[in-house]
């Protein structure tokens, strides 16, 4: 790089003896990468294994009512009745990895910090795996529809998208997630406004569309640039992962099967209702209450945050499910910036005043329910997740491994590649055990006032 020096130095300066010096390296820096994720290990901790075409289970939804009733002396005998069952669906997703290096750079890195800051292979290996959980976390707030952000108006190669900050319960603000979870070089399509639709627009060429820039000096209105799209993207066209669902044109039935799509499960599957995800566990969810969460909205209304919401979601789902109480309330920092502010008022107190904000872990206390705070910048804003974690679990149909045991020769290239794999699923037994607080009044760039 180019130094400007001083010049016509008498004697020997930097300028004439620069030939001489050294450049010093420094150690290789952290990255500028986010890569905490948080929610795998609430909801998606090993619980078995999975194989076959499917996974198929049982679940009582109501118990026989010709049980318990009080009857008169001579009276007949109550009319038998059964109970109701179902029986919840679960296919595995696969998801992969996939790096390649040519002999090349990994000749000229060979020798190590002698020449590099990093070996090429280690250093890919080590990114890719933390963008596979950064992913996969994405995936388990999300579920499998996999809305990541809304075009805002017609676009081509310039895409502005809504902000981060508009989104609330109603369908056409529910995926209005900005930019945040979109990355430079990810493969993007789009479907129309509704989320269940097909990938394509017109002649079943997949619009796939390559990040290549990413603006977020706007937060309200992000902008992103990709190639020119087969199909341009219009006003309300949510962006989809590109091969996140199948090509087809029975669109009426996909919403109900979830083999359609390739993403896992997920919060926002499982513990919403049927204005979200019509179907969970390949069922229509108007066949029965026990597979929606408690999704507590106002109708697309923001709303201020309010801690009695808490007690009342913890209540209903204690009421109306199992009688099992949550343990944790999960949600994106701008919502608890809310939380806290209920209790700004609290620092009136003596021993509170000398230490202002808020110290360890915060808590919610619901009855006997105690509920700590799991805040995650994955989380979508303007909601809280109030759930049961012990509901939660993955089950792995593989684990995270080489799918041929090693990396591969490229042929007719001096190049080698590793493919990377996981498959299985993540599930909620009890979906009606969790619930959601939903239209929370945020911020996500500023305060509220």
């Amino acid at each position: 790089m180019t130094i400007n020096e001083s010049t016509g130095v008498t004697g020997q300066g930097r300028s004439s003896f620069s030939s001489r010096l050294k450049t010093d390296f420094m150690a290789k820096w952290d990255d500028h990468v986010h890569k905490v994720v948080k929610i795998a290990d609430k909801v998606a901790k090993k619980k078995g294994s999975m194989g076959g075409k499917e996974s198929l289970g049982s679940v009582a939804t109501s118990l026989p009512q010709s049980a318990g009733i009080a009857q008169f002396e001579g009276d007949t005998l109550p009319t038998p009745s059964a109970g109701t069952y179902i029986q919840p669906y679960l296919h595995a997703r696969d998801l992969y990895m996939r790096l390649r290096w040519t002999g090349q750079v990994e000749r000229a890195a060979r020798r190590g910090d002698k020449h590099a800051w990093a070996q090429p292979r280690k250093e890919d290996i080590k990114n890719g795996t933390a963008q596979f959980n950064i992913n996969f976390a994405r995936m388990l707030y999300l579920g499998r529809y996999q809305g990541l952000g809304v075009a805002s108006g017609s676009s081509t190669v310039t895409q502005t998208l809504y902000g981060r900050d508009a989104r609330t319960s109603a369908t056409a603000d529910f995926y209005k997630f900005g930019a945040h979870y979109l990355r430079v070089g990810m493969e993007v399509d789009h479907c129309a406004s509704a989320i269940t639709g097909d990938p394509v627009a017109l002649d079943g060429v997949e619009s796939v569309m390559t990040i290549s820039a990413i603006d977020n000096s706007t937060p309200s209105a992000p902008t992103i640039t990709t190639n020119d799209p087969t199909t341009n993207p219009s006003d309300g066209s949510i962006l989809i992962p590109a091969g996140s669902r199948r090509v087809d044109t029975g669109t009426s039935t996909n919403a109900n099967n979830s083999s359609y799509f390739a993403g896992v499960s997920g919060l926002l599957e499982y513990v919403s209702d049927l204005n979200s995800y019509a179907a969970v566990y390949d069922i229509a969810r108007a066949a029965g209450d026990t597979i929606s969460g408690v999704h507590n909205k106002s109708g697309g209304n923001v709303r201020a945050f309010d801690e009695n919401l808490i007690a009342l979601v913890t209540d209903q789902v204690v009421d109306n499910g199992v009688g099992d109480e949550p343990d944790c309330l999960a949600m994106h920092s701008s919502v608890r910036r809310e939380y806290v502010k209920q209790t700004a008022g609290d620092r009136r107190f003596a021993p509170v005043q000398k230490d202002k904000g808020y110290a360890g872990r915060l808590v919610f206390n619901a009855g006997d329910a105690e509920l700590p705070l799991l805040v995650d910048r994955d989380c979508p804003p303007g909601l809280a997740f109030v759930l049961n974690t012990k509901d939660w679990g993955w089950l792995s149909q593989s684990d995270m491994g080489s799918v041929d045991g090693g990396d591969r020769f490229i042929a007719n290239q001096d190049s080698r590649e590793v493919i990377m794999h996981k498959s299985g699923n993540v599930f909620c037994e009890k979906p009606f055990n969790n619930g959601i607080i939903d239209d929370i009044q945020y911020d996500t760039d500023s305060l509220v006032a």
